[in-house]
C-alpha cells in the first residue's frame, strides 16, 4: 500500500519564491501530485493555531454537570444531552 507523501511547509525560506527552499517543496509538491494526486501538508504555524483553538473551545464547553442541565433540550444540537 503506497504512503501519501508528507511535505513540510514551515520551513521561513518558503515565504520568499526562487530561494533554494521554495524550489525543493515546488519539487516536492509536482512529483507527489504526478505519482499520488495529493499529499498531506506538514506546516508548525497552523498546528499552533489548532491547538489554541481546541484549546479554547474544549475550555468553553467544559461546564460544570448542573450548567449543563440548565440547558437542555429535545431538539439536536440544541443544548446538551446527558
Amino acid at each position: 500500500m503506497a504512503k501519501v507523501p508528507v511535505i513540510d511547509f514551515s520551513k521561513q525560506d518558503l515565504v520568499q519564491p526562487g530561494s533554494p527552499e521554495w524550489n525543493s517543496v515546488k519539487v516536492q509538491v509536482r512529483k507527489a501530485l504526478e505519482d499520488y494526486s495529493c499529499f498531506k501538508a506538514s506546516f508548525d504555524r497552523v498546528l499552533e493555531l489548532r491547538r489554541a483553538v481546541f484549546g479554547a473551545a474544549k475550555e468553553l464547553f467544559d461546564l460544570p454537570l448542573q450548567t449543563k442541565k440548565l440547558c437542555d433540550s429535545e431538539n439536536h444540537f440544541h443544548g446538551y444531552k446527558l
